[in-house]
Formats: C-alpha cells, structure tokens, sequence
C-alpha cells in the first residue's frame, strides 16, 4: 500500500469529523473536537480527540489504514469493539452506527433520557 501524505490524513480527519457531526447532532460537542498527526513506523497518522453526549471523551485512531475508536479513561484508553477495521469512506455510517450502541451501552439509561437521546 502507498504511503499516504500528512495533507490526506487529515483530509479524512476532518471528513469523519463532518460525517460525525451530521450523525450524531447535539451528541457530539463542537468545542472538544482536535486533530493530532504523527508519524507511526515511518507513515503517517493521526488522533482526533472528542466529547461524545457530554459523557464521554473519544479518539479515533487511523495507522496504515487501520481504524478504531477508545474512550479516554485517565490515562488508559478503553478499545471499543468495531466491524471496521479498515478506513473505508463508504462505509463510515456502519462505523458509526456501530460506535453509537457502544457509547450508549455504557451511559445509563436516566442519563440519556435526561437529555432527549432516548
């Protein structure tokens, strides 16, 4: 596979985050969105950093086209469990889909009805 440019990750950085913020609406907070590159075995990858239904602050990781999703926990990382292992474009509504009932299975139900989730 080819090496993808620094300019490309965060292309896809910031098209996840646009697809994020139409799927999940007031889940998702604007202002705890971040996008950190860097450099993994010689290629280029990244983090964004977000805080998901005011419950939660989530990464998402991309390395050599691998993906996944963790909820920070202090200073350990909590991996969640995902279909998609790859970075595919046309196939980020199962992604997300995928990462809404793994958030919601570990907020509780009063929480989220507080707010209109459920």
């Amino acid at each position: 596979m080819e090496q993808i440019t620094q300019d490309e990750t965060k292309k896809i950085a910031y098209y996840l985050y646009d697809k994020m913020r139409d799927y999940f609406g007031e889940k998702l907070r604007d202002d705890g969105f971040s996008y950190v590159p860097s450099i993994v075995d010689g290629e280029n990858a990244f983090d964004i950093f977000l805080v998901m239904y005011d419950f939660f602050g989530i990464s998402f990781h991309y390395d050599k086209n691998s993906i996944y999703f963790s909820i920070k926990n202090g200073n350990y990382n909590i991996i969640l469990p995902n279909s998609q292992k790859q970075w595919a474009p046309e196939k980020v509504n199962i992604l997300l889909k995928a990462l809404q009932q793994e958030l919601e299975l570990r907020i509780p139900d009063k929480f989220l009805k507080a707010h209109g989730w459920i």
